[in-house]
């Protein structure tokens, strides 16, 4: 399995895992089919993950690569539902959020 470090703060963390909770509602509900069932799992389980691992010290945490790209379509998602017109303040944490995945620091 291959992990990637992540760059966050506690803020960020939290922000990211929220996108990912709300996903996972909206797309993968309770008691969804077996494919959406194994998908719900996997990504509850990486929430779990991103707050086990999360280090204060060093602001960093880790993720599964295999579902990075899930998590880029949860952050997307979670801001194309707050607003079509993102304000340029939700623009900058989508921006953040997206970064941090990408191993790049803000």
């Amino acid at each position: 399995m291959k992990n990637i470090e992540i760059v966050c703060t506690q803020e960020t963390k939290d922000l990211m895992c929220r996108c990912i909770l709300e996903f996972v509602e909206h797309n993968y509900p309770k008691g969804t089919a077996d494919c959406g069932l194994a998908a719900r799992e996997s990504l509850l389980d990486c929430v779990n993950n991103i707050n086990q691992q999360f280090n204060p010290d060093k602001n960093q945490t880790i993720i599964n690569k295999r579902v990075k790209p899930f998590i880029k379509l949860a952050i997307q998602h979670h801001f194309n539902q707050l607003n079509s017109n993102t304000e340029p303040s939700q623009q900058n944490e989508m921006n953040i959020l997206l970064d941090a995945l990408n191993g790049e620091q803000r």
